[in-house]
């Protein structure tokens, strides 16, 4: 895995696993403060987005941190997987909370969980080809 600690080191990939944990700290803490689907949940429905939120973003930096390898990259490859679920989710009900914002945030979120998808994909590929 030549280059998947510097790819996990990738200042947009950093800046938005930050961010992502900014918000479900902050959901957390706070409660669901601005976040129109997330208000529609139901409280543990929050709770759990938030947890899987958190916990997918701090892996995926805490990835870019770990030498070991295949360690860093399962941590990659979870961490991606739970920030693409999370979004997908995210984005999906978006337009049942709120269709004003249909056509950028659902767009937004749902192409950041498409990338999380890809990367997490990728991850796995590089597994599969270093192990043999």
């Amino acid at each position: 895995m030549r280059n998947r600690q510097r790819d996990a080191r990738h200042p947009v990939v950093l800046g938005t696993m930050v961010f992502l944990s900014y918000s479900a700290v902050s959901q957390l803490a706070f409660g669901p403060t601005g976040s129109t689907v997330v208000r529609d949940m139901t409280f543990w429905s929050q709770r759990a987005f938030s947890t899987l939120v958190l916990c997918s973003a701090l892996a995926c930096i805490a990835s870019a941190v770990i030498r070991r390898e295949p360690l860093g990259a399962k941590t990659e490859r979870a961490g991606m997987f739970g920030c693409a679920v999370a979004l997908m989710f995210y984005s999906l009900n978006l337009p049942a909370s709120a269709p004003s914002w249909n056509t950028t945030l659902a767009v937004g979120y749902g192409g950041t969980a498409l990338g999380c998808a890809v990367r997490a994909g990728l991850v796995w590929r590089m597994m599969i080809r270093d192990r043999q």
